[in-house]
């Protein structure tokens, strides 16, 4: 499909770049939103209609596999990361839905804070959020994640 047929004829550079800032938006809208509900999934037993039961949960990251066409490992992850993200760091969330970050920008966070209590998360949160990500390029926000996880946590550094 040519640029054409897409209807983006007639727009100047300019444009195209606003566009493109507005998809890229859009798309962190839309990874919030399937945070949710990937945690959502998480959190509830999956019900088996014939006999009225539920079964345990191992069960889920392999239907979110086949939904999304990825390895069982890989919706595993992304079942860490949303509820992660849903439970622990409310604000990257909430950024990511405004589309302040990427997905990218939240994934790095949760890897950050792995091992961190629920205190000194939130401190690193704040901290990157304010200071750090608007703006940033994934790599260095992680550089500003490794500054904020050192100062927030020095045992991180052993």
């Amino acid at each position: 499909m040519n640029g054409d047929a897409a209807g983006f004829s007639g727009r100047d550079h300019d444009q195209l770049l606003e566009l493109l800032a507005s998809l890229e938006r859009d798309r962190a809208r839309i990874d919030a939103q399937q945070q949710r509900v990937l945690a959502q999934l998480a959190a509830e037993p999956v019900p088996i209609p014939s006999l009225g039961e539920a079964i345990e949960k191992e069960w889920v990251r392999e239907e979110i596999a086949c939904v999304l066409r990825l390895a069982p490992c890989t919706a595993g992850s992304r079942l860490h990361d949303a509820v992660e993200l849903v439970e622990r760091l409310p604000g990257t969330l909430a950024a990511l839905a405004c589309g302040d970050i990427t997905l990218l920008h939240a994934r790095s966070l949760v890897e950050a804070i792995d091992g961190l209590d629920d205190a000194t998360t939130a401190k690193v949160e704040q901290r990157v959020l304010a200071t750090a990500a608007p703006g940033q390029t994934v790599g260095t926000f992680r550089q500003a994640l490794k500054r904020a996880v050192l100062a927030l946590d020095p045992r991180q550094a052993e």
